[in-house]
């Protein structure tokens, strides 16, 4: 405020501003500030008229700014007092001269640092945005290579796609076929053995037939004619009859039995679906012992071609396993019926295995895939050195004939 005043040549109130900002710069140690004050104070007093102690103040205001290495106030006191003290001018603008001149040199040591600085910044950035510039195209022709790998990746795994899907069609058209060959022949063959079995039941009841009607009835007619001629009287006569009765009788009770024999056969169902069975089983290993339990009276050829033919598969790669890896002695197959439900149960004496460990090998994904063909399910019961237990129950309509009488055939091949 003071020096604001005195600028302004109003010099009311300002010598008491002025020292009471000199006593609270001293209470506070605020040399280069005070330096400052002291150097308006002579100026006022230098305005005043009132030289010495204007000289004094700045002498004062010198010494502070040397104190605080104040430069500028430093350069303000001696040209202040060069104007106040004539004879000591010169002394005091030499001073200026010289400080001057040594901060000019500092400045444009200052300015010569910043502007290499900037220079070498300006070179840093010119450098930076080349190498920016030379990185960004490797980043460009690296997305290109990049692309063009990919590219050529995408159109190999497509190619890879494409044949490996042809070649699983093919496969599966191929197997599907396979499958259709494979039912269609065990189908000739059912129907092969199917017209044998009825020439033979034919042949035998044709037979049968003759020794009933034909012989035995000539048969009957001769004995009865000797009974006729027993009636006489010589005891020679009547014991050669007697004997002739005798032998009669043989041949008749002989031919009857043969008669009851054959029509028994002729009237036996015949099933091809089992004789199959029995003929996987018994081409199987002559150490393993195999047991085939199945109800005779049981019209199992009435079966569907695709059950028939599905649980003959299932059935001979279980033997077939059971052979090669569960070192058994004996195999046994039952088959048995319910009101909607054809059963197969399939065990062995061999190792075992524990079902909770590992992967499903070929044979159970096999038997899965054909029991879900069949719309069936299946049970695995396996304990190790216990043997294994295959269930399968296969939904079937009511199309089999039941007999009176269910006598289980049961068969060690």
């Amino acid at each position: 405020m003071a020096s604001s005043k005195l600028h302004d040549n109003d010099t009311l109130g300002v010598n008491k501003l002025l020292l009471d900002a000199i006593e609270i710069k001293s209470r506070e140690n605020m040399t280069a500030s005070l330096a400052s004050s002291y150097l308006s104070y002579a100026e006022y007093k230098a305005y005043a008229n009132d030289t010495l102690t204007a000289i004094g103040n700045a002498e004062i205001a010198e010494e502070l700014s040397e104190k605080s290495q104040n430069n500028e106030r430093l350069l303000m006191a001696w040209e202040f007092l060069a104007k106040l003290e004539k004879k000591e001018a010169a002394k005091y603008f030499q001073k200026y001269i010289k400080l001057s001149d040594s901060l000019q040199k500092e400045e444009r040591k200052l300015q010569d640092k910043f502007a290499r600085i900037r220079f070498e910044t300006d070179e840093f950035i010119a450098e930076n945005v080349e190498l920016e510039g030379e990185k960004e195209i490797l980043s460009k022709q690296k997305q290109i290579w990049i692309g063009i790998a990919a590219g050529f990746f995408l159109l190999g795994l497509s190619i890879y796609i494409i044949i490996n899907q042809r070649a699983k069609n093919q496969k599966l058209r191929f197997d599907q076929q396979q499958q259709a060959n494979n039912q269609e022949i065990f189908n000739l063959m059912l129907m092969q053995k199917q017209k044998v079995d009825e020439v033979k039941r034919l042949e035998q009841k044709r037979i049968s037939e003759e020794l009933h009607d034909g012989v035995l009835g000539k048969m009957l007619g001769a004995r009865m004619v000797l009974t006729g001629l027993n009636k006489r009287a010589t005891e020679e006569a009547i014991k050669e009859k007697s004997k002739a009765l005798g032998s009669l009788q043989e041949i008749e009770h002989e031919i009857r039995s043969i008669s009851h024999e054959l029509s028994h056969s002729a009237y036996q169902k015949i099933n091809n679906f089992t004789d199959s069975i029995e003929s996987l089983l018994s081409g199987g290993n002559k150490n393993i012992k195999t047991i085939f339990n199945y109800n005779e009276d049981e019209s199992w050829d009435s079966l569907e071609g695709t059950i028939k033919i599905n649980v003959y598969r299932i059935i001979q790669e279980t033997f077939q396993n059971a052979i090669k890896h569960a070192n058994c002695t004996i195999f046994e197959i039952t088959f048995y019926r319910t009101d909607d439900a054809f059963n197969v149960i399939m065990n062995d004496n061999g190792r075992g295995f524990n079902i909770n460990k590992g992967k499903k090998g070929i044979g159970i994904r096999n038997i899965t895939s054909r029991i879900n063909k069949l719309n069936g399910t299946y049970h695995v019961d396996s304990v190790e050195g216990k043997g294994t237990t295959i269930s399968l129950q296969i939904p079937v309509k009511k199309n089999l004939i039941n007999s009176s009488d269910n006598n289980t055939h049961l068969k060690n091949v």
